[in-house]
């Protein structure tokens, strides 16, 4: 799996070409839902000199709590990973 250095058991697509930002853009990305059984991790966290800061784990019915305390540690969600946590079930 890139980046987080898992291997997933099951993707699953949830939606495609989804642009990046407002406007028309060339960039786009897709939602996907990783199924993981095993959190041993196959390799370390790929770094983006900056972007990628730590890998944590994080149950489903604490995933809005969770991405409300990223603000008060200086650090905020992008809108893509924001959609993303809305496609996991409770």
């Amino acid at each position: 799996m890139e980046e987080a250095g898992l291997i997933a058991d099951k993707v699953i697509i949830n939606s495609k070409n989804i642009a990046s930002s407002a406007g028309c853009v060339s960039e786009t990305f897709t939602i996907a839902t990783a199924i993981v059984s095993c959190k041993k991790t196959d390799q370390k966290p790929i770094s983006d000199d900056g972007g990628i800061v730590a890998r944590g784990w994080v149950k489903r019915m604490n995933r809005e709590e969770w991405g409300e305390g990223l603000g008060a540690t200086g650090y905020i969600l992008t809108a893509d990973a924001l959609a993303s946590l809305n496609y996991m079930e409770k």
